[in-house]
């Protein structure tokens, strides 16, 4: 795992250091979520009881963590959308399948604007 930890508990985020730990670490603790989505990552809970970070597992110079964890925190964000967006594009390629096919009162239910002006406001 890369893990951001303190250098110095004391200090701000000058001392935020990037460090990678094995997660069958002394101390190391984790537990799977149940998670409504994004199944293929896994979420965990993390938990550190007295872990120690050997200097040769830090990441890069000491005290650059926190830019780390910023840069990493915006690509997060843009792929986790550009997932969402795909996936909103799936549903609403199915759901206008089925306002196609299904048919009531003798006519495809997506003629109906209480059908069709929420999957048009979706599309926008």
């Amino acid at each position: 795992m890369v893990v951001a930890g303190k250098t110095d508990r004391g200090a701000g985020r000058e001392a935020v250091s990037m460090f990678v730990v094995d997660a069958d670490a002394p101390g190391v603790t984790t537990r799977k979520l149940n998670t409504v989505g994004r199944h293929i990552l896994g979420t965990y809970d993390v938990f550190y009881d007295n872990v120690f970070f050997p200097e040769d597992a830090r990441l890069g110079e000491e005290g650059t963590g926190w830019n780390v964890v910023n840069q990493g925190l915006v690509k997060e964000r843009l792929f986790g959308c550009s997932a969402y967006i795909g996936s909103l594009s799936t549903v609403l390629d199915l759901e206008v399948t089925y306002a196609r096919e299904r048919v009531q009162f003798g006519q495809s239910i997506g003629k109906f604007q209480a059908v069709s002006h929420p999957l048009a406001d979706i599309y926008a």
